[in-house]
């Protein structure tokens, strides 16, 4: 069964949020709105753009980074497992715009909307479904092999040709490896015409994402 959460659906859980506690903010790109450790103050529900999510080591280095597009929701992991602090920084990737709730608020909701509560599992099923596919590519595959189920993933539940419009920085942060050894792929792949290329981005067309499956799961 398809969890996907909609920008639709989004609007239809904000509007169920009543009283104090709720609003409609903005912010360009390359903004911090999330530091890691700050107190959990607001539930954001990311509307349109993209942000780039990005945790640290104890020496400060970013062990994983990862990009995505809206809809999401930062905070929500925190508020239901109980932690008063953010596990992770947010930055914008491009401008971007968010229903901002507060956690009281939140809670109430949850604890008595059958539909708040259906939203809530049905995004934590996909933030699961990220983390389990990530930890594949960094623990089961060769770099060839987790480049390729990235743009596999990618092309799921949307329309063909897709384009990836993520830096080759956090790409590369997001499947492990160097941002040389990204390229050095990248190349290879377009070379092989398993990827194509648009305005300096992957892209990937209907019959590249059937070779790729293909080589994939069949070999």
């Amino acid at each position: 069964m398809d969890q996907s959460i909609t920008e639709n659906q989004i609007y239809e859980v904000y509007h169920r949020f009543e009283g104090a506690g709720k609003r409609l903010v903005t912010y360009g790109k390359r903004k911090v709105i999330v530091h890691t450790e700050d107190a959990v103050e607001r539930i954001l529900l990311l509307l349109s753009g993209s942000c780039n999510v990005l945790s640290h080591s104890d020496d400060g280095r970013i062990v994983m980074a990862g990009e995505v597009a809206a809809p999401q929701i930062f905070g929500l992991y925190e508020l239901l497992s109980g932690l008063p602090y953010h596990t992770a920084d947010v930055e914008t990737e491009t401008p971007c715009t968010f229903f901002a709730i507060s956690p009281r608020l939140y809670r109430e909701q949850y604890d008595i909307s059958m539909d708040v509560m259906r939203f809530s599992a049905n995004y934590l099923v996909e933030f699961i479904q990220r983390l389990l596919g990530r930890s594949d590519r960094m623990t089961l595959y060769n770099n060839r092999q987790s480049l390729l189920l990235y743009c596999l993933d990618a092309c799921k539940d949307n329309q063909l040709p897709v384009v990836l419009y993520v830096r080759k920085e956090a790409l590369a942060a997001e499947l492990n490896m160097n941002v040389r050894t990204l390229y050095r792929q990248i190349g290879q792949l377009r070379d092989e015409g398993l990827i194509g290329s648009y305005k300096g981005k992957i892209s990937i067309d209907r019959n590249q994402m059937e070779r790729i499956y293909k080589e994939i799961y069949t070999g």
